[in-house]
């Protein structure tokens, strides 16, 4: 957003101040309060093309750092699932749900690879035409 540059050129001081304040507030209240633009403010900008595609910005911004730190926790909780299913002395429950659990996420990630695969095919079969 305002930090790479591509929505702060349109967009005021205050309003960049005022999509940070409603990425991280629980409601529009609360974010016009942190930021401090009245709340009749905030509901105009919110109208705006420009400032709604900020906050979408922003929140793309948070779920991408947030998947970052969940990669780099993936192997510790690999080593984790794998402990649990060598554990002979856990219960047996415990061990199935581990099992399944590990199953179930091979499965999608491997899901979500086959589509990414098949959708940058796609892109480029559609960008040479």
């Amino acid at each position: 957003m305002a930090e790479n540059g591509t929505q702060s050129k349109e967009l005021t001081p205050a309003q960049i101040k005022a999509v940070h304040a409603i990425v991280a507030a629980r409601d529009v209240r609360a974010a016009a309060a942190a930021c401090g633009t009245p709340e009749r403010t905030l509901h105009r900008w919110l109208q705006s093309d420009v400032f709604k595609a900020a906050i979408a910005e922003q929140e793309a911004f948070i779920v991408d750092y947030a998947t970052r730190r969940l990669l780099l926790l993936q192997d510790k909780a690999i080593d984790v699932i794998s402990g649990v299913l060598d554990d002979t002395k856990a219960p047996a429950g415990i061990r199935l749900r581990a099992a399944l659990g590990m199953l179930d996420t091979a499965i999608k990630l491997r899901e979500l690879r086959d589509l990414e695969v098949r959708l940058t095919a796609l892109e480029a079969a559609l960008l040479a035409k």
